[in-house]
């Protein structure tokens, strides 16, 4: 999955956001050629741990251009309960990302769920980061049955 890298004190940005203080190691930049799905300006974002144990499973992702730009993310395998891995492995496939150089994400939120904030994740949208060229794309996914609010 994603690996770190030995890190040097001035390899390291903090930001301040909703999720608290983010700590990211820029040379772990990801690039987005073409941005996220409606944000296309910005396309410079670095991985972090969630400081938070409620979110222990989970990774943020820092823009590095927009202190305020951070998404909550789950980290997903080939093989998983919420997307099949025929159409994870097509799509990086078409992406051109080898599959054992490939890390996938999904983009979490929050949704009203019988009047309570439940977190979604967005199986519509994953994100594919191609571990040696440290890009990644936001690649919709053919098969209408992902939702954009998936429930945990």
């Amino acid at each position: 999955m994603l690996k770190k890298k030995r890190i040097e004190e001035k390899d390291i940005l903090i930001f301040q956001n909703k999720f608290g203080y983010v700590e990211v190691n820029t040379k772990c930049k990801i690039f987005f050629p073409k941005g996220l799905i409606g944000i296309a300006d910005s396309k410079t974002f670095c991985l972090s741990d969630a400081n938070n144990d409620k979110y222990k499973s989970f990774r943020l992702l820092q823009s590095i251009e927009s202190e305020q730009l951070c998404f909550l993310t789950l980290p997903i395998s080939l093989n998983n309960n919420i997307i099949k891995e025929k159409d994870l492995l097509s799509a990086a496939n078409t992406l051109g990302i080898n599959e054992d150089k490939v890390a996938i994400i999904l983009l979490c939120s929050t949704k009203s769920i019988d009047n309570k904030l439940k977190l979604v994740v967005n199986t519509r949208a994953p994100i594919f980061i191609d571990l040696f060229n440290q890009t990644a794309f936001q690649y919709v996914l053919h098969d209408s049955s992902y939702s954009l609010a998936h429930s945990l």
